[in-house]
């Protein structure tokens, strides 16, 4: 009898260590994935860092063109305002030297 106690004792043992090695089995598993999921998430994070600060870059870009087609046309009015101040004072002048002319015709009649 002590020895069936004894063999079903060393059976009951070697169903324990098995249980057991499979439960460290298990958790060395779950430990790995908890671990590849958190690569992941930090992977996860970085990318999303990075497209945060692609997209800030992007938009001061955007208001930099926008600030730039508003100078330019700030300035394409300004030209056209010059160019008609310019138009203007050659007609006096060209109205002038034919006022001049007009003279001195008059003169030399």
């Amino acid at each position: 009898a002590l020895e069936k106690a004894v063999d079903k004792a060393r059976i009951d043992a070697a169903e324990v260590r098995d249980c057991m090695e499979l439960i460290r089995h298990k958790e060395k598993s779950h430990r790995d994935k908890t671990d590849g999921i958190r690569t992941k998430l930090k992977q996860a994070q970085d990318v999303q860092s990075k497209l945060s600060l692609d997209l800030a870059a992007y938009s001061k870009k955007a208001k930099q063109m926008v600030e730039a087609d508003l100078i330019i046309s700030k300035l394409r009015s300004d030209v056209e305002r010059v160019e008609d101040v310019f138009n203007t004072s050659m007609e006096m002048y060209q109205n002038q030297c034919m006022e001049v002319e007009r003279i001195d015709d008059n003169i030399s009649a």
